[in-house]
């Protein structure tokens, strides 16, 4: 199931968070871009979707070294990550 097809994080996933790594404090980061659909525009349809895919590859990538922080939700182009 892709990700980005989640219409909202799912209660399991919350929960499953905490129990995980047992914390009462928690970081959360929200990612958006600014003037997004300005730029998937110029870009065009594949260049913009070949943009956003490369986009979430990295933040994916980058998110596995951090092993406190998982992806919540992922939204157009956002994100939802949350921090141990």
């Amino acid at each position: 199931m892709d990700p980005q097809s989640q219409d909202a994080p799912q209660p399991e996933q919350v929960a499953a968070f905490f129990q995980k790594h047992r914390t009462g404090l928690v970081t959360l980061v929200f990612t958006d871009l600014v003037d997004s659909t300005a730029l998937l525009q110029k870009l065009g349809d594949q260049a913009g979707t070949t943009f956003l895919r490369q986009r979430r590859e990295i933040i994916r990538d980058k998110l596995k070294a951090i092993p406190e922080g998982e992806e919540i939700e992922t939204a157009g182009d956002s994100f939802l990550l949350v921090f141990a």
